[in-house]
């Protein structure tokens, strides 16, 4: 039986079908705020803080993404939310993944934003686990200190992921790497999703660059594939309008 024990801070704003919005690794749900205000006419928005940050719990120990999926379905159990559409970013795609592949009957659609479906390469896992151990040695906002600067070229933004870096601490730092190293491909999955799938990148990316994207939408045949301009890993920031538009014409499909 998955693990569902961890209470998550979260922020709903809105009225309609219901839309979980999962943020990336060392931030929060703050990054989907502009997004939730265009959308907020249209979606119930849930904004999660997920394990391990913002003002949700850091218990010690490594966690799983099948853990992480867990948090989410009992936040909508908490809310009374039966199904819902969930758009994740970076590592919020992995645990939109999850939900996904073992909560089946709790998701009416996926968006991948910034994100992509396949495991690390064995380069990336071993850097992973080597910052699990580096982290015990070093603050969290050391090891993370050059992420801002590759997110994005707009400074506003590095600034705002900088602030978000600095909440983490070494308890949910450690959980969440090694659940993003030992998590499973879900390449296969993807190609017999059949349900609402949306796969949104952005154009200046150097995580998931365009060429990961558009192999992507050739192998998973998404109904909405975007490429957004003038952004990088951080397009919700970026360009929250295309993004907002994006995340609309998928599920009010």
């Amino acid at each position: 039986m998955l693990e569902m024990s961890e209470k998550l801070s979260y922020e709903v704003l809105g009225s309609g079908n219901p839309l979980v919005l999962l943020h990336a690794y060392a931030l929060d749900h703050t990054e989907w705020l502009d997004i939730a205000r265009i959308l907020k006419s249209d979606f119930t928005l849930i904004l999660p803080d997920i394990r391990g940050h913002g003002r949700s719990p850091s218990p010690a120990g490594l966690y799983s993404m099948q853990e992480l999926a867990g948090d989410i379905i009992a936040l909508l159990d908490h809310l009374k939310i039966d199904k819902a559409a969930i758009a994740g970013h970076s590592m919020g795609g992995y645990v939109a993944l999850s939900i996904a592949k073992y909560f089946p009957d709790r998701v009416l659609g996926l968006a991948l934003v910034a994100s992509h479906a396949s495991t690390d390469s064995p380069e990336k896992r071993a850097t992973r686990l080597a910052d699990i151990k580096r982290v015990k040695e070093i603050e969290p906002q050391e090891l993370l200190s050059e992420m801002p600067a590759n997110l994005c070229e707009d400074l506003k933004v590095q600034q705002f992921c900088r602030d978000r870096i600095s909440q983490m601490d070494r308890n949910g730092l450690m959980g969440v790497l090694f659940a993003m190293a030992e998590r499973e491909d879900s390449s296969e999955f993807l190609k017999t999703f059949d349900l609402p799938l949306g796969i949104i990148a952005g154009m200046r990316d150097r995580f998931i660059t365009l060429d990961i994207s558009r192999k992507m939408a050739e192998d998973f045949q998404p109904e909405i594939y975007v490429e957004i301009e003038n952004s990088g890993h951080m397009p919700m920031l970026e360009n929250p309008e295309a993004v907002a538009e994006a995340l609309a014409n998928l599920f009010m499909m």
